[in-house]
């Protein structure tokens, strides 16, 4: 035979079910401010400099700026990145600062990174063109999302970066 339940009883079970329900509305609405399906941002290298060289690699300064084609605020971890540069070489790295990408808008990032897969400085500059000293890239990219449920979003760009090499004083 069964217990009848008290009303203290049937009072904790209502609101442990209204708790849930919130629990739940607050989860749906945080999932929902950032869209399931998102167009992929573009990426532009702006900037390429060789920061300092040495006989273990180099060390290079990027200025990436990203566009958002979406209405929607994309908030990122961290990007990945995978440069080819005019055939001579690859930088490979990530920007690990957290950021947003605001709809419809672009940001534009600095990042450092050391690659031991690049030819010489001297290399670099024979395969530049033009007056801005242009250097042919292939960017692939990709965009780690603040969100468990998104899959990461893919950048690629091919163009043409103006190359500097920074003088030590």
């Amino acid at each position: 035979m069964s217990r009848p339940i008290s009303g203290t009883a049937k009072s904790a079970r209502a609101l442990g079910a209204l708790a849930l329900i919130a629990a739940i509305a607050i989860l749906l609405q945080a999932c929902s401010s950032v869209p399931r399906r998102l167009a992929a941002p573009q990426a532009d290298l702006l900037g390429l400099s060789l920061l300092r060289a040495s006989s273990d690699g180099q060390l290079f300064s990027l200025r990436v700026k990203l566009v958002n084609p979406n209405a929607a605020d994309i908030p990122v971890i961290r990007m990945d990145f995978d440069i080819r540069l005019g055939g001579e070489g690859r930088l490979i790295g990530e920007y690990a600062t957290p950021f947003t990408l605001p709809g419809q808008s672009s940001e534009t990032i600095e990042v450092e990174v050391f690659s031991k897969l690049v030819s010489s400085a001297s290399r670099l500059m024979a395969f530049s063109q033009g007056l801005n000293d242009a250097l042919a890239y292939e960017f692939q990219g990709e965009l780690v999302l603040d969100a468990g449920f998104r899959e990461p979003l893919l950048v690629f760009r091919r163009g043409q970066v103006p190359f500097i090499i920074a003088r030590e004083e």
